[in-house]
């Protein structure tokens, strides 16, 4: 949720910076919402093979 509150801010940053990174879980609610097909920008092809090993039937593809 978005915020203008400067506390609120710094401490989302601050978790941000901290959090584990829920990768699988962020694909996962991603594909329940209706997400099919996912495009990775920039070099290399780390992410399309990490969404392959979530969800074999996803289209993966780079630019």
């Amino acid at each position: 949720m978005a915020s203008t509150d400067p506390a609120t801010i710094r401490k989302n940053l601050i978790d941000q910076l901290t959090a584990p990174v829920r990768w699988t879980q962020t694909v996962r609610n991603m594909i329940a919402g209706g997400a099919s097909s996912f495009t990775e920008i920039g070099p290399g092809k780390v992410l399309q093979g990490l969404v392959k090993k979530i969800d074999k039937a996803a289209e993966v593809a780079s630019l």
